[in-house]
């Protein structure tokens, strides 16, 4: 079953207790435009809170032509389609670890040329978002209308500890399943003692 932005807003009025539901996030009523103020921006922090493996994405870039002024020998533009919420590897597993940081939108390194980025993409497709996403958004969406439509921290501190306790942790777990693992390496003179 398809599920919607507007599906998912009303999961968050839902939990705050706030009614009536709303039709479409652009409709005329105080709930549709909290929910339309909020919804991307948490929509986003949910996204980059955690590696989702729905919103991973790979890309390999070029270097841009100006260098950085200084600290590193080169800068590449973060992706802007798929946009890149956060970058979550540069370069390969198996490679040297490559030293980079992310400054504004670009990503500085002394690798030249090309790199291999993965990074979390921004996915507005509901359609390609995972159960435990729709989840975590719409908690997360329910703290931020708790204080405007209950007036209650009270609620908003059940909600935050029920994402970071309960809804992202059993999303590591679960994404974390859903590949190989990494390849552990044997020490063989460790292995020999026992």
């Amino acid at each position: 079953m398809a599920i919607s932005e507007t599906d998912i807003a009303n999961m968050a009025l839902m939990k705050v207790g706030a009614k009536p539901k709303i039709d479409s996030l652009v409709e005329d009523s105080d709930n549709a435009r909290l929910c339309n103020t909020f919804y991307r921006p948490m929509r986003d922090a949910v996204l980059r809170a955690h590696p989702w493996n729905c919103a991973e994405h790979r890309k390999i870039i070029t270097q841009l032509s100006e260098a950085p002024a200084f600290g590193y020998d080169y800068q590449y533009q973060l992706p802007a389609n798929p946009y890149c919420l956060r970058v979550l590897q540069v370069g390969e597993d198996d490679e040297q670890p490559t030293v980079w940081k992310v400054e504004g939108r670009r990503l500085l390194t002394d690798e030249g040329t090309s790199i291999k980025l993965k990074y979390i993409k921004r996915i507005t497709d509901t359609n390609e978002f995972d159960p435990l996403l729709v989840d975590a958004i719409s908690i997360k969406l329910a703290s931020k209308l708790a204080m405007p439509l209950g007036n209650s921290q009270g609620l908003v501190d059940a909600l935050v500890k029920e994402l970071e306790l309960i809804t992202l942790p059993e999303a590591r777990t679960i994404d974390g399943q859903e590949s190989s693992g990494d390849e552990l390496e044997v020490d063989t003179w460790m292995g020999s003692r026992y």
